[in-house]
């Protein structure tokens, strides 16, 4: 790994996280010490995905309710 980050004590959230550059991203941001929560509308897929590296919330951020529920779970969790 090139670069490392200090994470640790740092929450992230990141979009799409179930699949390509989303996952590659949260898996790093994890690798760094960050907890990461990946927001994707597709659940099954996103806590696979997320399993033994952040925490899945069911999300579609074109979706202004869908935003707030899952801030609310992400909040619940923080």
């Amino acid at each position: 790994m090139a670069n490392t980050y200090d994470l640790k004590d740092k929450v992230a959230v990141v979009t799409g996280g179930a699949q390509g550059i989303g996952h590659a991203v949260a898996q790093r941001l994890a690798d760094n010490g960050a907890q990461v929560v990946s927001w994707d509308s597709n659940a099954a897929q996103n806590a696979a995905a997320m399993h033994g590296v952040g925490t899945a919330v069911k999300c579609d951020v074109s979706d202004w309710d869908a935003i707030q529920a899952a801030l609310v779970v992400c909040k619940a969790a923080w």
